[in-house]
């Protein structure tokens, strides 16, 4: 059972995925297929790896797959939720979701939740870009 669920996003009609996940340091997620009516579960993908919780994203693209981005980690999951490819983020802090960019490229950030809150923009510069390129 989840201990939280974070996003809900439709692909094709009547395909509904929603991204769970538990927390802490060590948290991991995953997205569920459920009905658009009962809400009931219909897949599960398996656990992917997170590590420090922050609520994360999950995206349907144009070419089929389900993106998410969970703590430190990126995924990439068929429509039928079986895991095709995921990489490590290179610092151990969250990042704060993602965009997918019109040349093909998926982009995330560290979340400024990871540090201290400050409005100093050299602190604010701190927080590191990463960019995946959803071709492979």
């Amino acid at each position: 059972m989840a201990l939280a669920s974070t996003m809900v996003v439709l692909r094709d009609p009547g395909e509904v995925y929603l991204l769970c996940h538990t927390g802490g340091d060590d948290a991991i997620s995953w997205v569920e297929q459920i009905h658009p009516h009962t809400l009931e579960v219909l897949r599960r993908s398996p656990d992917l790896p997170g590590g420090p919780t922050w609520p994360g994203g999950l995206a349907c693209h144009a070419n089929g797959s389900l993106y998410v981005v969970f703590g430190r980690h990126a995924h990439r999951l068929s429509a039928s939720l079986e895991l095709l490819a995921t990489t490590e983020l290179p610092r151990l802090r969250p990042y704060n979701s993602f965009v997918i960019l019109p040349d093909g490229h998926l982009a995330a950030r560290t979340s400024a939740a990871s540090g201290p809150v400050t409005s100093n923009p050299t602190a604010s510069a701190r927080r590191s870009w990463w960019c995946w390129s959803l071709r492979s």
